[in-house]
């Protein structure tokens, strides 16, 4: 996304900081995937044949399989970064059609992409690292760990939501009064 020319008052403070937290957090999510599967593969030899690979809401497990299901947390966490990444992309690019300012339009584009890679975080560290730690340890309770990370990732879309709605009112372009 270009650089706005002005970069004076809160604009300036707001366009600084998410375009600084779109990058860490998208590194972070790919960063939690690379270990996560490199540590999945270091001890894919001494998992059982039998795994549990699935588990219940009482975080017990309720599906054995082949160990090579371990894989199956990855392979969705692969998805759906690349998902992310894509709609990131296209968010850069697409018109919105708001009629906001262009430093309107920057912040409404910069709150959805980092709203995409924080869930980004949340599906990595849901998938990645909590499912196959679980899998690796064999102990369904691991999965435990998810539940903060749930209410994060339904919290953070409508406190998004908010935020453009706001972005949308302050920067919105007026008709001059004739």
């Amino acid at each position: 996304m270009e650089r706005p020319d002005e970069m004076r008052g809160v604009f300036g403070i707001a366009y600084y900081v998410m375009s600084r937290a779109h990058f860490i957090f998208t590194a972070l999510s790919w960063f939690i995937f690379a270990v996560d599967l490199l540590y999945f593969l270091m001890n894919y030899g001494s998992l059982p044949e039998e795994a549990g690979v699935h588990f219940s809401g009482r975080f017990e497990f309720d599906v054995y399989d082949s160990k090579a299901y371990g894989f199956y947390p990855f392979i969705i966490t692969l998805i759906a970064l690349v998902i992310i990444k894509a709609a990131a992309f296209a968010a850069e690019r697409v018109k919105l059609g708001a009629k906001v300012t262009k430093q309107g339009d920057i912040l409404m584009r910069y709150i959805f992409i980092v709203t995409l890679d924080l869930e980004g975080i949340m599906i990595a560290l849901m998938f990645a690292y909590y499912w196959s730690l679980s899998v690796i340890r064999q102990d369904a309770s691991i999965m435990a760990g998810t539940r903060p990370l749930l209410f994060v990732a339904i919290v953070v879309p409508p406190v998004s939501v908010a935020a453009l709605i706001a972005v949308r009112i302050i920067y919105r372009i007026r008709k001059n009064a004739e």
